[in-house]
C-alpha cells in the first residue's frame, strides 16, 4: 500500500514538475520572440493647429530639399531635412511620412516604424495620418517590410473613413454653424482648398450687379473665414444630392445648397495615394432667378492642393 502511494506521489510530482518546465520554456520564448520596443525619435506626435505662413514657407523649401536628396538616395540627408521640416511644424504630414520612408530605404527600418506609431496614434482625429498608413501599406519604399510583423503591427488602422456623402453634408451644415469638422468634412490640415469667398448681390433699379471674388484658404481656420459670408442667412432648402467621379482620381457632389441670393452649387473631392477623397473646392454659384448666373469654378485640376507629396 505504501508502495502504491509513493508511486502515485511520484507520478503527480513528476505530472507538476513536467508542466512547470512547460510553462518555463514558453516564457522563454516569449521572452525571445517578443518585438522589441521602438526606438524614441525627437519629434513630438502630430499636431495639426494651422501655422504661421513664415513658417510653411520654411517648411516648404526643407521638405523640396529632402524630396530631392530622397530621389537621389542621399538618406542621411533626406533624414535631416525631413526631422527639420517636421519638427518646424508638426502637421506637417507629407515631411513625417518622408522621414519614415528615408529611415527605411537609409537602414533604420525600425525609426521609421516609430513615425509611423505617430499617425497609428493619431488617426483618430487626423484622417491625414490614417491616410498615410494606408499609403505606407502599398508604398514601394516599404515594400521590404511588407510581411515585417513590426510594419504590420503600426500601419494598422482602426479608423473610419467617412464617405465623400457623409462628408459633402457635413460640410454643408458647417456653413451653417461656422465651425468646420475637418475630420467628418475629409479637410486635409496642410492642402489647400478652392472656395468662392465671397459672393454677393447688389440690387438697382431695373438691373443686378454681380460681384465675386476668388480666394485660397489653408486647413480648418481658412475654410471657417472662407464661408464666414454664408453664415448670416439660414439654409432655405438642401435638396438631396449625389456624388459623382467627374474624372480618375476625383469626385464631384452636387449639392445645391441654397441660400439667400447665393448657393454652393458643387463640392469636390481629390483622392490622395492612400485612397482618402480629401476636399479640394467648394464651388459657390449666384441664386438671382435668372439665366446666366455667374459659377466660381473651384480647383478642378488638383493645382491648389498646397503640400506636395
Amino acid at each position: 500500500m505504501g508502495t502504491l502511494m509513493t508511486t502515485k506521489w511520484q507520478r503527480v510530482f513528476a505530472v507538476i514538475g513536467f508542466v512547470a518546465c512547460a510553462l518555463l520554456v514558453a516564457l522563454a520564448d516569449a521572452r525571445t520572440y517578443a518585438p522589441a520596443p521602438l526606438p524614441q525619435i525627437k519629434l513630438a506626435p502630430v499636431d495639426t493647429a494651422p501655422q504661421k505662413p513664415a513658417v510653411l514657407a520654411k517648411v516648404r523649401k526643407l521638405n523640396k530639399l529632402a524630396r530631392k536628396a530622397l530621389r537621389s538616395g542621399k538618406y542621411e540627408d533626406a533624414i535631416t531635412q525631413s526631422l527639420a521640416a517636421a519638427s518646424l511644424d508638426l502637421g506637417s504630414i507629407a515631411a513625417r511620412y518622408r522621414l519614415s520612408n528615408a529611415y527605411a530605404l537609409g537602414g533604420k527600418p525600425e525609426h521609421g516604424f516609430a513615425v509611423l506609431k505617430q499617425f497609428q496614434d493619431a488617426q483618430e482625429t487626423c484622417m491625414a495620418c490614417f491616410d498615410r498608413l494606408a499609403r505606407a501599406r502599398l508604398d514601394h519604399d516599404w515594400g521590404a517590410y511588407h510581411s515585417d510583423s513590426r510594419f504590420i503591427a503600426v500601419t494598422e488602422t482602426t479608423a473610419v473613413v467617412p464617405t465623400v456623402e457623409e462628408a459633402a453634408a457635413s460640410l454643408i451644415e458647417s456653413v451653417e454653424s461656422g465651425t468646420i469638422d475637418a475630420y467628418a468634412s475629409l479637410v486635409h490640415p496642410r492642402k489647400r482648398v478652392k472656395v468662392g469667398g465671397s459672393a454677393w448681390t447688389s440690387v438697382h433699379s431695373d438691373y443686378f450687379t454681380v460681384e465675386v471674388a476668388h480666394r485660397m484658404f489653408r486647413g480648418k481656420k481658412g475654410l471657417e473665414r472662407g464661408i464666414a459670408d454664408f453664415r448670416r442667412a439660414k439654409l432655405r432648402k438642401n435638396k438631396p444630392f449625389k456624388c459623382r467621379r467627374i474624372w480618375d482620381g476625383f469626385m464631384r457632389c452636387d449639392v445645391e445648397a441654397q441660400r439667400k441670393g447665393v448657393a454652393i452649387s458643387s463640392i469636390d473631392y481629390k483622392a490622395s495615394g492612400g485612397g482618402v477623397f480629401f476636399l479640394s473646392a467648394i464651388i459657390f454659384s449666384t441664386n438671382l432667378g435668372f439665366e446666366g448666373t455667374e459659377e466660381i469654378m473651384g480647383c478642378d485640376d488638383g493645382s491648389c492642393l498646397e503640400e506636395e507629396d
